[in-house]
């Protein structure tokens, strides 16, 4: 991924879409005070809501800021919820800044007919923000603050527990073109400082999520999307969700025309990478990217999407919780965070990437794909350069992640590659692929080897690549050569290439090699099989081309068709 070297320098796009709101900001008068306050700065006093406890409450007719306005929330230092709903059953439109000047305060917004970020606005809070569009927000057990029945609101002191929603079709929520950065200077510093200090979380929760070249910065704090498309609860609290949380979920699409930029669409990169929990039922990425890298000490909290049906990363999408060194003083000593997907299906085309990978000292994190149904992945970029793929490499100093696929059939084409290897002084990680069928052609790899032809020195040993494949392996085809790979091209040790499957085919251009091209030994590789297929050039080796020692070849099966040549 893009080095991001600059961590204070947040730019605004400039953009100039037709994004018009009509300006007011107007309380209802259910909490005391009505009518529309003064702009174009607004100044929402506590003195307006109601405060119960530490949490403060607002209730606006309808919340709206053109470009050039301004809403700042003020009250009480010993606030710590600033918690606002909109009743007027029209959608707030945010051009312009929203901040708060009560210390350590965290801000929840509900609005049940939507909300839309614009090219222009801006966020300068000092907690989490929690942006809605439920019906309600629940409080501890028993409180409520209704947006859509006002009258059935129970306030309490107990914090916010979770955003209710009453039907099966709650509104949108849209960032369009805005740069909404979560950032607090204090909180950095004291982390600067080595200071433990609690996450913010910056949350988007409501109907359909769309982010047209928009991105939310947490700067190291937790990033939550959550799409519904059901009544229920969607829990604040990430330990109390489970898969049946609601019965069906929405849309989140992330596109992304404006090509090269510094941050992600979903950017929790920090001294140590903030969470970034998503669930929904569809999950579309178009140049989208989602960062949650680790730069400093503290390790990264990783990535958790679980998608009901299609996740489709497409056109140089990236999700990464990559490990690298930034400056001289950020080392990249922490460890990055894990990536685990669950989806009904999984497709990555156009050079798109899935990656955990160490460039520092800290080590890569786990992937974990869980497809029930298809993974395919598929082809490079428009210049042919970045291959589709999942990476889990150690660069440097880390030691490498671990990769664990599963899928019904996994369907590898065009040069997609998954690969678990190193290049440094230190080990690779294991790679599992788990599946009923498992399909590679046209140039794709899975590949665990340690070096390569470019790195001549180090000494880490490579992983084991192990396949379990319920049906089939099918191996070869079309242009490019196509294989299982665990090459040694260092001092290193070669991993084992372990495969179980009733049908293994190997065939044009397709191979699976544990060779070694240095002094370091050869990996192994043993297959148990009822039937292996070689045709057409299909090769097994474990050679050695150079000093080091070649590996094993151990074939276990009741029928081999054809057998032209198997290198030891």
């Amino acid at each position: 991924m893009i080095l991001r070297n600059t961590f204070y320098l947040i730019t605004v796009s400039l953009l100039t879409p037709n994004f018009v709101a009509h300006a007011e900001v107007v309380l209802d008068g259910t909490l005391g005070a009505s009518g529309a306050l003064q702009g174009p700065n607004f100044a929402i006093d506590a003195n307006f809501g109601k405060q119960v406890g530490t949490n403060l409450f607002h209730s606006f007719e309808s919340f709206n800021l053109n470009r050039t306005e301004s809403a700042t929330f003020i009250g009480p230092a010993d606030i710590g919820n600033i918690i606002n709903r909109v009743t007027g059953g029209q959608p707030s439109s945010i051009d312009g800044l929203l901040s708060s000047k009560i210390p350590s305060a965290d801000v929840y917004f509900l609005n049940p007919a939507g909300v839309m970020f614009g090219p222009n606005a801006q966020i300068n809070l000092p907690g989490s923000l929690y942006i809605s569009s439920g019906d309600y927000l629940k409080l501890g057990n028993s409180g409520r603050f209704d947006a859509t029945a006002p009258d059935n609101s129970l306030l309490t002191v107990a914090p916010p527990s979770a955003f209710g929603f009453l039907d099966n079709t709650p509104s949108s929520i849209t960032i369009a073109g805005s740069q909404l950065v979560l950032s607090n200077n204090a909180k950095i510093a004291r982390l600067f400082s080595g200071e433990d200090v609690p996450p913010d979380t910056f949350a988007l929760i409501g109907g359909d999520i769309n982010i047209e070249d928009g991105q939310l910065i947490s700067l190291g704090n937790d990033a939550h999307l959550v799409s519904v498309a059901s009544a229920g609860e969607a829990p604040i609290d990430l330990s109390k969700w489970t898969d049946d949380t609601f019965a069906s979920y929405g849309t989140i699409s992330i596109i992304d025309t404006l090509g090269q930029r510094m941050f992600g669409n979903i950017d929790s990169s920090g001294l140590g990478g903030g969470e970034v929990f998503i669930r929904a039922g569809q999950f579309f990425l178009d140049n989208g990217w989602i960062f949650a890298d680790t730069y400093g000490d503290n390790a990264g909290r990783g990535i958790n999407i679980n998608v009901s049906e299609m996740l489709t990363l497409q056109n140089t999408s990236r999700i990464t919780t990559e490990v690298y060194a930034r400056t001289e003083q950020l080392l990249g000593r922490g460890d990055a965070g894990s990536i685990t997907i669950k989806a009904g299906d999984i497709n990555l085309t156009g050079g798109s990437q899935i990656n955990s990978m160490s460039r520092a000292s800290g080590n890569a994190g786990d992937i974990t794909l869980l497809a029930q149904k298809n993974l395919s992945i598929k082809g490079a970029d428009s210049a042919g350069t970045l291959r589709s793929g999942l990476l889990s490499d150690s660069l440097n100093m880390g030691v490498g992640g671990e990769i664990l696929v599963s899928a019904d059939a996994l369907i590898m084409e065009d040069g997609a590659t998954m690969r678990a290897g190193t290049k440094g002084i230190v080990d690779a990680g294991n790679l599992s692929v788990q599946v009923n069928t498992l399909a590679l052609s046209n140039g794709s790899q899975i590949n665990v080897s340690t070096g390569d032809k470019t790195a001549l020195a180090g000494t880490g040993k490579a992983g084991k690549l192990t396949v379990v494949a319920n049906k089939s392996v099918s191996i070869g085809g079309g242009e490019g050569y196509s294989g299982l790979v665990s090459n040694t091209f260092t001092q290193g040790i070669g991993g084992t290439i372990a495969i179980t499957s009733p049908d293994v085919d190997v065939h044009e251009k397709g191979y699976i090699q544990a060779g070694t091209q240095r002094e370091g030994n050869a990996g192994s590789i043993i297959l148990n099989v009822d039937t292996l297929n070689l045709t057409q050039g299909g090769l097994i080796t474990a050679a050695a081309l150079a000093s080091g020692l070649g590996g094993d070849v151990r074939v276990q099966a009741q029928n081999i068709d054809v057998l032209p040549r198997i290198y030891l």
